[in-house]
């Protein structure tokens, strides 16, 4: 899934922001219970 932040739909920098670091906490939490199950992410 991806979103794309810009003044055109209304939402600003600062919501893009933390829009974005909220992706990015997902993106390493998953990566973290990948690790911990044994699953190999797709390559």
């Amino acid at each position: 899934m991806f979103e794309a932040a810009s003044a055109f739909d209304g939402m600003g920098i600062k919501e893009g922001v933390e829009w974005l670091g909220e992706v990015m906490e997902r993106s390493k939490r998953t990566e973290t219970l990948r690790i911990r199950a044994g699953i190999t992410g797709p390559n």
